[in-house]
């Protein structure tokens, strides 16, 4: 299934994989192991790259990522995406935190499966401190139920509520639409919403990202859908906040001006909901900005425009006259 996968898709850029094939791929003998030691690994494909976690002798990975490796638009040119795996964060068979920058974009992944028979699996999750400074996103198959995710029929799971405190305290909001149903096994099961995907604020503020897909013909037969997120090189929230105040003067403002702005702040503000999908998120920071946007327009002075050093002195009139200079001949 997954051979078929790298094969056929022509679409996305980074395949994040959960309980992908790894078994052995060859054997490596040495003078300790002179029978020979089985070597574990993925599907390896000539037009991906395969990223495997950390994991012991004894174990198997549990996650991976497949990088493509030459742009889709000039197929003999190396991708400029960059991905690197940050094992000195995080070592774990089924969490993988990798660091990808696309263009001017910088921002985490981190790639999780909950392995039901591993309680570490989960509790290395619930205790890993995310960077505030930087965009993520958390993407997995998480095997857990909740009354935020889960069709009705469902009953929470045990430790469901750990981890949505756990990711509310770093700002993440789920991108799933409540209810749908992300994977379907058998006639006599029913259907679940497993697999999820989160974003934090900044990945809100600093990357364009759009909402997930949910994709059951490019699935390839699997009971769990694709999800394919994507993001836009264009103008972000904060890039075109940034462009607003520059037009600004943004000097320091009397008392009753400055209690002026906060009132227009206050009265523009937008309803406070619960932001648990991407574009409620989105939608709560666009109205936040601008709220601020139009209270700065409205109380702060613009900047008056540059004015030039000097004006160009050299014109049409100035190339005809070189021109015929170069043509006439000198005399001796």
């Amino acid at each position: 299934m997954l051979h078929t996968l790298l094969e056929t898709n022509n679409i996305d850029d980074v395949l994040f994989i959960q309980e992908p094939w790894f078994c052995k791929v060859t054997v490596a003998w040495s003078d300790t192991h002179p029978q020979g030691v089985d070597v574990l690994g993925g599907v390896a494909h000539p037009a991906w790259l395969g990223i495997h976690p950390y994991f012991v002798l004894d174990s198997c990975a549990k996650v991976m990522t497949y990088v493509r490796k030459f742009q889709q638009l000039h197929p003999t040119r190396p991708t400029t995406i960059q991905v690197v795996m940050h094992n000195d964060l995080l070592a774990h068979p089924c969490l993988q935190l990798l660091d990808i920058r696309a263009h001017k974009v910088h921002f985490c992944v981190l790639n999780f499966y909950n392995d039901v028979v591993d309680p570490t699996t989960l509790d290395t999750l619930l205790h890993f401190q995310f960077d505030n400074s930087i965009p993520h996103i958390l993407l997995g198959d998480f095997n857990l139920h909740s009354w935020s995710w889960s069709p009705p029929t469902w009953t929470p799971s045990a430790h469901v509520s750990d981890l949505e405190e756990h990711l509310a305290e770093f700002g993440f909001s789920l991108c799933n639409q409540p209810g749908l149903p992300t994977r379907q096994g058998l006639s006599t099961e029913r259907p679940s919403t497993i697999d999820l995907i989160w974003t934090d604020i900044h990945a809100s503020l600093h990357l364009s990202l759009l909402d997930p897909l949910v994709l059951w013909e490019d699935s390839i037969g699997s009971d769990h859908v694709l999800l394919r997120l994507a993001w836009y090189l264009g103008p972000t929230l904060l890039d075109q906040t940034i462009a607003q105040s520059l037009t600004l003067h943004t000097k320091h403002l009397p008392d009753d001006a400055h209690a002026a702005w906060i009132v227009d702040v206050k009265c523009a503000l937008p309803m406070l909901s619960s932001l648990h999908t991407l574009q409620l998120t989105i939608d709560f920071f666009l109205g936040l900005t601008m709220a601020i946007t139009l209270s700065n327009e409205t109380h702060f002075p613009k900047r008056k425009p540059t004015r030039a050093w000097s004006q160009p002195w050299w014109n049409m009139d100035c190339t005809n006259a070189a021109r015929q200079l170069r043509g006439t001949p000198r005399e001796c």
